[in-house]
């Protein structure tokens, strides 16, 4: 019986033993995932079929939303960051393309983080690069569309529709400028940091992360400047295009986070 005693208490300071050792074992570099939901205030957005009222009560509906993302950086509770790499950085959301609307980065290091950063736009370096070095989204032969080659500079956001049903009442709002590169212009990039709720969260390689993102259309109208549609139906630059930056700039909110 004593024997007996003694084996079964070596197997549980064995078992106490390893499970120690896998409590200490670090995690890796774990993946996260950011989907970018984009919506018309609280409602989903829905291309050339569904009318939303701005915060003018104007009546809009949208045909295009397409926008630049890009130099995430996630942040750590201790205030360390994890800066994403440059050539893994940028992406474009197109509502028109579910398979955009859905970034992932394979390494981001275990800890436990409160929030990520990002740029809504193309930064000047980037933009300045060289073609061969602008590849992928960043092409601007495969997405001319957002591109202004008359001004040698990405479109940041680009969204387009109508704001009545009678014919000719179309909106069309493109928004762009780095600050310039062989002379000063207005410099529309934005930064974001949304914080994560629940913060700190643990990220890992046992502890995947979804971050479901809302991103309001509405913003682009809605904000520090209410837009009047109808009296300004078109901007590609000019005074109201900082005032525009400035609103789209509120317009991506964090919904809630899932571990996969």
């Amino acid at each position: 019986m004593k024997k007996t005693h003694l084996f079964l208490l070596s197997i549980a300071i064995l078992s106490f033993i390893t499970s120690c050792k896998k409590e200490e074992t670090p995690e890796g570099p774990g993946m996260v995932a950011i989907e970018f939901d984009n919506r018309a205030g609280s409602a989903d957005l829905e291309l050339n079929t569904t009318w939303y009222k701005n915060a003018n009560n104007d009546s809009m509906n949208f045909s295009l939303f397409k926008y630049y993302v890009s130099n995430f950086v996630f942040t750590k509770e201790d205030g360390s960051n994890y800066v994403v790499p440059k050539d893994e950085c940028y992406f474009l959301i197109d509502e028109a393309n579910v398979a955009s609307q859905e970034v992932e980065f394979e390494n981001v290091p275990a800890g436990k983080y409160v929030s990520v950063t990002f740029t809504i736009g193309v930064d000047s370096l980037k933009s300045t690069a060289p073609q061969s070095e602008r590849t992928g989204v960043l092409d601007i032969t495969a997405n001319a569309d957002m591109y202004w080659t008359w001004n040698s500079g990405y479109i940041f956001v680009k969204t387009e529709g109508t704001f009545s049903q009678a014919t000719g009442h179309d909106f069309m709002y493109h928004i762009g400028g780095f600050g310039g590169y062989s002379s000063a212009t207005v410099n529309n990039l934005k930064t974001v940091t949304m914080v994560l709720p629940g913060a700190p969260l643990n990220f890992g390689s046992n502890n995947h992360k979804h971050i479901h993102t809302y991103v309001d259309a509405l913003k682009v109208v809605n904000g520090t400047t209410n837009i009047s549609v109808p009296t300004t139906p078109v901007v590609m630059g000019g005074p109201d295009a900082p005032k525009i930056a400035e609103n789209y700039k509120s317009m991506f909110v964090v919904d809630h986070v899932e571990s996969e």
